[in-house]
Order: structure tokens, then C-alpha cells, then sequence
């Protein structure tokens, strides 16, 4: 499964969102929504560790694995990716829909 896909679509849904050099992003955490004096602080990061993606928000201390994050804040890329696990009952494909 190409997670990193994954990651691309969902970060791009975020406010202040940045492509890092490393193939993460760093963008706005839709938990707590990083400073309330600045609307130009992005403290939340999807990283690659391992091959795995996880987010973490320096703010507020939110960690979660890629696939609970989509849970939580994308929902559309949840659904796609659980009827990709029903569809091939092993590991879904890319995701079909286009970054934004």
C-alpha cells in the first residue's frame, strides 16, 4: 500500500500546509488548531518513520498513525481506504480521488 498518497490527499485538506523536504508536511492541527495570536502557525506534521506515516501536533501533543488520523479528520479518506481492504480483503490501492 502507497501511504504516502494517502498522505498527500489528506494534508493538502489543511490550512498553512507545506510540503517538507523529507516527504512529510507540516500544516494548521485540525485538533487544537495551533496558536490562537497567529494564523500562520503550523505545528502539525504527517512524517514518514519507517515506511509508516504518523501525525503529531507540537502544540497540543496529538500523535496518532496516518490511518486513525484519517479516521478523525478524513472521513472520505477513511471510507476509501476500508472499502479498498474489503475490496481485496488485503491492502487497499492509491487512493482514486486527486489532491485538492
Amino acid at each position: 500500500m502507497n501511504y504516502k498518497l494517502y498522505a498527500d490527499c489528506a494534508a493538502s485538506q489543511f490550512k498553512c500546509c507545506k510540503k517538507l523536504g523529507n516527504g512529510g508536511f507540516n500544516f494548521r492541527c485540525p485538533y487544537c488548531g495551533d496558536s490562537q495570536k497567529s494564523s500562520t502557525k503550523a505545528r502539525a506534521y504527517l512524517f514518514c518513520k519507517n515506511g509508516f506515516y504518523a501525525f503529531k501536533c507540537h502544540n497540543c501533543g496529538k500523535g496518532k498513525s496516518l490511518i486513525g488520523f484519517l479516521g478523525d479528520q478524513v472521513h472520505d479518506l477513511y471510507a476509501e481506504y476500508l472499502q479498498g481492504l474489503q475490496d481485496t480483503q488485503t491492502r487497499p490501492n492509491a487512493p482514486t480521488r486527486s489532491m485538492k
